[in-house]
């Protein structure tokens, strides 16, 4: 399934909404405008003018897809000798988006150790750049799930990210 609860042929703002692809094996191919932030930066609006509540307009995405890979997530599990599992997250809101900056708390992650789950971590935070975190990307698993309706998310396998905890 490629559309998600939120699928709708027009954006809040009346422009009619379209597939897009903004990374393709690693490379942005593009980004997503409401017709506000594409004046102010000289584009069209890509159908990505949402608002929430009473709030203007602002650019987001629905149904967002990625194309999922060739490994099992049991597979990505076993091959990573020390490492993190980022299931849910929270805080996303207060990062830097615009320049991809982001920095989150952890409301559930699982500690991995010689490719297996030893435990849940808590009091964690990770951080980093969107642009740094997927020229670090290793693989995609090949099962994907709904995350809130709007998008269609294989998991992601990092080489590193940024990881600060309290013991």
């Amino acid at each position: 399934p490629t559309i998600g609860v939120s699928a709708c042929r027009f954006d809040d703002e009346g422009t009619p909404t379209t597939k897009k692809t903004f990374i393709d094996r690693g490379t942005v191919e593009g980004f997503y405008w409401d017709r506000r932030w594409a004046a102010r930066t000289g584009r069209q609006s890509t159908g990505n003018g949402f608002r929430g509540g009473l709030s203007r307009p602002s650019p987001n995405t629905i149904n967002l897809c990625f194309a999922p890979g060739q490994t099992s997530y049991a597979d990505l599990v076993a091959g990573i000798e020390e490492g993190l599992i980022v299931d849910q997250v929270l805080g996303a809101g207060q990062s830097n988006q615009l320049a991809g900056e982001f920095s989150v708390n952890l409301d559930l992650g699982f500690k991995v150790e010689g490719g297996e789950i030893v435990g849940r971590v808590k009091n964690t935070m990770v951080a980093g750049s969107i642009f740094e975190a997927f020229k670090n990307m290793v693989d995609l698993s090949s099962e994907a799930e709904w995350v809130g309706g709007s998008a269609l998310i294989p998991a992601i396998l990092f080489a590193q990210l940024g990881v600060a905890a309290r013991a």
